[in-house]
């Protein structure tokens, strides 16, 4: 190998592990929470450490969001964060998963440890509340 593909194999190398070193491996104890299930019995335990954020508009958050969610726009989340704490577990979603990952990226980036993209609320098998009403 020469000189210039070395240096260009060795360029990419540190760029993908720099890459992987940036996205944290979620522990299997967040993991937990991808299942609806699971997530709505956490929810329901109502702790302080635990934070369910709906990265979606003000008017898509009142059209329907999961229960005990909090609305913080992808887009203001770093000026708007959901709490102080970095190791208190953080749980984004959206509509289909696109905002909430870019504001999982900023919460990672910010510091915060225990952040787990949920993904979308059309993923969401139960009870939405809707303008205060639930549906």
């Amino acid at each position: 190998m020469n000189r210039r593909a070395f240096g260009i194999a060795a360029i990419l190398l540190l760029s993908l592990v720099g890459i992987a070193s940036a996205q944290a491996p979620l522990s299997d104890d967040i993991r937990l929470y991808l299942d609806p299930d699971q997530l709505l019995e956490l929810l329901r335990q109502e702790r302080d450490d635990v934070f369910l954020v709906d990265t979606r508009t003000p008017e898509e958050y009142q059209s329907g969001h999961i229960p005990g969610a909090i609305q913080i726009d992808y887009r203001e989340i770093a000026d708007r964060l959901p709490t102080e704490e970095r190791d208190a577990l953080i749980i984004v979603y959206c509509l289909r998963g696109i905002r909430s990952n870019r504001a999982a990226g900023t919460l990672r980036r910010l510091g915060f440890t225990r952040v787990l993209d949920w993904g979308g609320i059309r993923d969401w098998p139960y009870e939405v509340v809707v303008d205060s009403d639930t549906r």
